[in-house]
């Protein structure tokens, strides 16, 4: 379910109630051209909280030759808040026009990637919904993937205009990843062990790890947004961590 059991107590969480910028003491930004040939440039500028929602707005604007240039925020809690096990939701509602690529996703505290760990609970391009879990083969970069992947919008025509509710639920053992309910993948931690820990640890998903929020836009799969109307708005109503009691 997606309330918290009684054995769950809010350890964190943002309900993005203040006006203006997201709390300074939870979030942090990166900033630039980041990775994947992403045609965004990263700024501090496009995430902003309006009306109690996270708005992460991707925008478009032309050069006096014609050249579309891309900016957009990804929004992250490194060197602010990391936590070890536990369930996250979070509530956010995704445009799934053409070129957008809306992520909410993990990465390790230790380790370079992908030996630090990454799992990717939101992540959507070109008409699919992917939950990830990846981790580190022999090689430096080199990474290996727990895929899944649902297509969207064929049964449903409004699921682009309703909010929806990702869940990760992380124990010692397990990495259970779900959307509105629904289990999109699940991981066994002792199967995610780096091949080579000069990397990162052995086992990345015992150890803790930070949050980002992003909306990257074209790059290597996020597809062609030359005819997608911008502004693009990414939404969230809230981010909460629950860690079991003690």
């Amino acid at each position: 379910t997606s309330l918290p059991t009684p054995e769950y107590q809010l350890h964190w969480h943002d309900e993005f109630s203040v006006k203006g910028k997201p709390d300074p003491s939870k979030w942090g930004y990166e900033i630039g051209y980041v990775r994947n040939n992403e045609l965004q440039n990263y700024t501090d500028q496009n995430a902003f909280c309006d009306n109690g929602k996270l708005v992460i707005e991707g925008r478009r604007t032309y050069d006096g030759l014609g050249n579309a240039h891309y900016t957009s925020s990804s929004i992250i809690t490194k060197g602010k808040f990391h936590y070890q096990y536990g369930r996250f939701v979070m509530k956010a509602k995704i445009s799934t026009k053409n070129g957008l690529w809306p992520a909410a996703w993990f990465m390790g505290e230790k380790g370079i990637w992908p030996h630090c760990g990454e799992i990717d609970l939101l992540e959507y391009f070109t008409g699919k919904l992917k939950g990830n879990v990846v981790w580190g083969g022999y090689n430096k970069g080199e990474s290996i993937w727990d895929k899944s992947s649902k297509w969207i919008g064929l049964s449903d025509p409004y699921w682009n205009d309703q909010y929806h509710i990702w869940r990760m639920d992380w124990d010692p053992n397990w990495i259970r990843l779900y959307l509105d309910d629904n289990l999109l993948n699940e991981a066994k931690v002792t199967d995610a062990r780096n091949l080579n820990t000069r990397w990162g640890p052995e086992l990345p998903f015992r150890q803790p790890i930070w949050i980002l929020i992003n909306l990257a836009i074209g790059g290597t799969v996020g597809g062609n947004p030359t005819w997608t109307p911008f502004p693009s708005r990414y939404l969230v109503d809230y981010v909460r961590v629950y860690q079991m009691k003690r």
